[in-house]
């Protein structure tokens, strides 16, 4: 009885992840979260978000276009989609030069660097944001180097932030996913819109509804 208990702990720890395949078994919650940090791990089933997984991401890419295209193709709405998708990266990428230039301003100010221990943590840090260090060479030469990778990634942020202003789209497509769950709950009378387990088919059936909602208002 006692080897059994071993050996299912052991499957259950290296069992295959199981994936979603599109649009009609992903939850929305879950394809705006990977719009918004590019994390596959979103495209796990049963995946506890407080724990780091390693996911096959050769498969992960070739389904998340998949499922990306198929949204596309389903919701005919391709420039608001894309409008949120380049808004989510802007974001994203503005909050790693804030927390990327205080990492930094501490290294080269601070006493971070006199300690290897220390170092290692603000190394870890800096690797979340996809600014590596390389613990073999020059701490102060390393340092410079990223502080010109930051500067350069400025040019990204603004070429984001031009691009958002040229997309040709009303006003209340530009809102944040949530207050597009809220808008849809007041909208459909639907008390609670379980972003979780709401299929983006579902949804995507949801705004259109949403949308000759709307349009009847207008017309009315």
């Amino acid at each position: 009885m006692h080897i059994k208990n071993i050996i299912k702990k052991i499957y259950k720890h290296f069992k295959p992840l199981k994936y979603y395949k599109g649009c009609e078994d992903l939850p929305i919650g879950n394809f705006h979260k990977i719009l918004e940090t590019n994390n596959f791990s979103y495209l796990v089933r049963g995946w506890d978000k407080y724990k780091e997984i390693e996911v096959d991401l050769d498969l992960c890419i070739k389904l998340w276009k998949f499922i990306y295209n198929q949204y596309c193709k389903l919701s005919e709405d391709n420039e608001a989609l894309l409008y949120y998708a380049t808004y989510s990266e802007l974001v994203y990428l503005q909050t790693r030069y804030y927390v990327v230039s205080k990492l930094l301003e501490v290294m080269i100010h601070g006493t971070a660097t006199d300690n290897k221990e220390v170092l290692a943590l603000f190394i870890k840090a800096l690797a979340k944001w996809d600014y590596n260090v390389d613990p073999e060479k020059n701490i102060e030469d390393e340092i410079s180097r990223l502080l010109g990778e930051l500067r350069f990634s400025t040019n990204k942020i603004g070429l984001l932030e031009s691009e958002l202003e040229n997309f040709d789209i009303e006003e209340e497509e530009k809102t944040s996913f949530i207050a597009q769950v809220v808008r849809a709950e007041l909208a459909l009378n639907k008390n609670n819109i379980d972003i979780d387990t709401t299929s983006v088919l579902k949804w995507i059936e949801m705004m259109n509804e949403l949308k000759r909602i709307n349009e009847y208002r207008r017309a009315s």
